[in-house]
């Protein structure tokens, strides 16, 4: 007791991850995704925030979310967050919800990166979501991310044109080439399923797509 730190790091550091900014096919002409988070602080306390979207090249419609939380380190491994975000599209729904945001960021057992958050809307309406990331070194340049994401809801949404219970769920396979650790073009697919808001019939539908772009980061 009364030993000082054998290391004084106490610095302010930061960083942005746009792990997704890619065209993605069969819709013609396409469309373009993104997928980023970054944080700025220390090795305990930090803000992290995070953003994502999709923007049909045709018709222009599309859909964001974007987030920021408080996020302290509770053990060698997981983070807390707390925090809020926004969701805003201009599709069928043409609405927006706010919610207030809780969840768990840990790395678990063979080096998957989970991370799940519980949200609470301005209307009340409770969500959750979980993202499982795995990554496999094929090489020192060449890897390989598997990514699979569900999201699920109590109520339905009018405003977004989100469904009771599952709303989606995605799974992907990204192969990318880091030229440089900071940067790394890639090909790859995904799949993705739920069920149709209310607009629709509320029938389980899905489809597939294929996707070329560069992950980055600062």
């Amino acid at each position: 007791p009364g030993w000082k730190l054998p290391i004084n790091d106490r610095h302010m550091r930061g960083m942005l991850l746009v792990d997704q900014l890619e065209y993605r096919l069969p819709s013609t002409p396409g469309a373009v995704g993104t997928d980023l988070e970054g944080w700025m602080g220390g090795d305990v306390h930090r803000l992290r925030y995070r953003g994502e979207g999709t923007v049909e090249l045709g018709d222009r419609v599309g859909e964001g979310e974007l987030g920021a939380a408080y996020s302290r380190l509770v053990g060698p491994w997981v983070e807390l967050q707390l925090g809020a975000g926004l969701e805003a599209q201009n599709e069928v729904g043409s609405g927006f919800e706010a919610r207030l945001e809780v969840g768990v960021e840990a790395v678990i057992p063979y080096d998957f990166d989970l991370e799940a958050l519980l949200r609470v809307s301005h209307r009340g309406r409770v969500s959750a979501r979980v993202t499982a990331i795995k990554e496999l070194m094929l090489s020192q340049r060449l890897i390989l991310q598997l990514r699979a994401e569900a999201t699920g809801a109590v109520q339905e949404s009018v405003e977004l044109d989100r469904a009771q219970g599952l709303e989606n769920a995605t799974a992907g396979l990204r192969l990318r080439y880091e030229v440089r650790r900071e940067f790394a073009p890639y090909l790859g697919g995904s799949w993705t399923g739920g069920f149709e808001g209310p607009s629709g019939t509320g029938r389980f539908v899905q489809s597939g797509s294929a996707a070329a772009g560069v992950r980055v980061w600062f």
